[in-house]
């Protein structure tokens, strides 16, 4: 389990280099600093799969197979929203402030950058609070979820699909309102919940809410 100093010195890692990203150019410079940075985490034993994942995505930032966006969102959505679960106590609730850390991270690196891609942060934030969940007790979990986020916004940025920001507002709305009642029905758990708010954004958007209502149907007649 990480403990909060060295996640903390994470955090402020992350923040800083988020800053140098669009100034620290080529790729490869700011990607051979960050992993030289995150050695020293990695000889912090609680520290070490959270500069292990940070070497990762340095790596294939500095390899150019992963944009600059996606690079530094994903590095603020999985240091931040962690930072944000262990300080909340790790309680169910802190899937929230996990959500909430994660979603002010991305945007603040949008902003940042400059980038106007809000699906690609909204299923980025989604599927990060989704593994968090599904692995929670593992000690690698923020590694994979560090390369699950990674490799989910990259996949939507290359298919440059555009959608009006309110019709993203209320897919989000209408699937997490959704799981939410189901969680609080017992009839999903966490997991549960952040998966069906992720299929159900995804059908919305990609579809229309009609597709979503039949998946509603199978899943309350089933």
């Amino acid at each position: 389990m990480i403990k909060l100093p060295g996640l903390i010195l994470a955090s402020a890692l992350t923040l800083a280099f988020i800053g140098l990203a669009p100034l620290l150019q080529p790729a490869w410079l700011l990607s051979c600093l960050l992993i030289l940075f995150s050695l020293v985490l990695f000889l912090i034993r609680d520290t070490r799969y959270v500069s292990l994942s940070i070497i990762v995505l340095a790596a294939l930032y500095g390899l150019d197979w992963l944009s600059m966006f996606v690079f530094t969102c994903t590095l603020g959505i999985v240091v931040f929203g962690e930072l944000a679960f262990r300080l909340t106590g790790g309680e169910p609730a802190s899937y929230l402030y996990h959500l909430a850390a994660a979603i002010a991270a991305s945007l603040a690196v949008m902003l940042y950058l400059g980038y106007g891609a809000p699906l690609v942060v909204v299923m980025g934030v989604v599927v990060a609070v989704l593994l968090r969940a599904i692995l929670r007790g593992r000690d690698d979990a923020l590694m994979i979820e560090a390369l699950g986020v990674a490799m989910a916004m990259l996949f939507f940025e290359e298919i440059n699909f555009q959608v009006d920001l309110s019709i993203l507002a209320a897919a989000a709305i209408i699937a997490f309102g959704f799981g939410y009642t189901s969680y609080r029905l017992r009839v999903a758990d966490i997991s549960g919940l952040f998966s069906g708010a992720m299929i159900g954004i995804i059908l919305i958007v990609f579809a229309d809410v009609r597709w979503f209502l039949i998946m509603l149907t199978f899943f309350i007649i089933g």
